[in-house]
């Protein structure tokens, strides 16, 4: 099923909230990891555009990589963070092609 995209902005703010949720974050903070400008370009890039009717079309598959894309920015942005404050290390794994992390040696223990 396509589903039509009437109100981009609408949608973005929608998607940010619905991944906070999911991540256990405040809306408040959302805007520390992402903006609606970036959520609206990830929707742009993944979406369907309609020339005659100049709307962006969507569907499941569509939705859900939306969903999990923006999810993956503020992971990846939390783990930058970790890593530019210490407490994790990172480094680029040529057989994995992809990023690696581990627990800096020197990184403080949480405690509750």
């Amino acid at each position: 099923m396509n589903y039509e995209i009437k109100d981009m902005r609408g949608f973005a703010k929608s998607v940010g909230q619905t991944v906070a949720k999911d991540l256990d974050l405040e809306k408040s903070e959302l805007k520390d990891y992402i903006s609606v400008k970036n959520v609206l370009q990830l929707t742009a890039q993944y979406c369907i555009y309609d020339k005659k009717t100049k709307k962006y079309i969507a569907n499941e598959g569509i939705l859900d990589t939306i969903i999990e894309e923006t999810r993956n920015w503020i992971v990846g942005i939390t783990l930058a963070r970790l890593a530019s404050q210490g407490q994790l290390e990172c480094a680029w794994d040529v057989e994995r092609d992809c990023m690696i992390f581990w627990r800096a040696k020197n990184a403080e223990e949480e405690t509750d």
